[in-house]
């Protein structure tokens, strides 16, 4: 509506707005190190090593066949890392340990991913006033899609076994982490 440069500068400041949040930080008590823990883990998610890196291997690849690897790789930098970055400062400003964070990062790109083929499967088996978007979009795209490369059954499979992985990441934390469980089980199970 507005144009390209403007639509590039919006989203510019988009990415730059979690850091004035970041310097709020420190007047609710956090400490200084936390604050450090939580930017550098915002950096991770937005970067080449996140979204930009991911959504750069999706252009890379579009109309192209590739492995389930590359596929992988697009999403955990894409979604995964989304979804990531808030789970991590959470946990952070909780006083997570280096294990519990581990555990909570697994999960993270567990679900990520989870979500990513759960929708390219809503793509080709739901319809538009369900999802609240246009369906078929990946094949028009020519995007490679986790039913493309392993079929609609397997997809699903996979699916689940993604969904167990992310509960077992977990698992370790005990029952603190019932609501981390219902959000993969919801991912699992969404129908838009």
């Amino acid at each position: 509506v507005f144009g390209e440069a403007t639509a590039v500068l919006a989203g510019d400041c988009l990415m730059l707005m979690p850091y004035e949040w970041f310097e709020s930080l420190a007047d609710y008590g956090v400490s200084e190190d936390k604050i450090v823990k939580i930017i550098k883990t915002a950096n991770h998610a937005f970067t080449y090593r996140g979204v930009i890196g991911g959504q750069m291997l999706d252009l890379k690849y579009e109309n192209k066949k590739i492995d389930q690897e590359t596929l992988e790789r697009i999403h955990m930098g894409k979604t995964a890392a989304l979804l990531c970055a808030p789970i991590l400062t959470g946990a952070i400003l909780a006083d997570a340990n280096s294990e519990q964070l581990k555990c909570l990062k697994t999960y993270s790109h567990k679900i990520g991913l989870l979500f990513q083929i759960v929708d390219d499967i809503l793509d080709i088996e739901s319809d538009a006033a369900t999802l609240g978007k246009n369906t078929g979009r990946d094949v028009a795209l020519g995007k490679s899609t986790y039913p493309a490369l392993l079929g609609l059954d397997g997809a699903k499979e996979y699916a689940k076994k993604t969904y167990d992985e992310a509960i077992l990441a977990i698992e370790p934390l005990g029952d603190k982490v019932n609501d981390l469980k219902a959000l993969a089980l919801y991912l699992l199970q969404r129908k838009s």
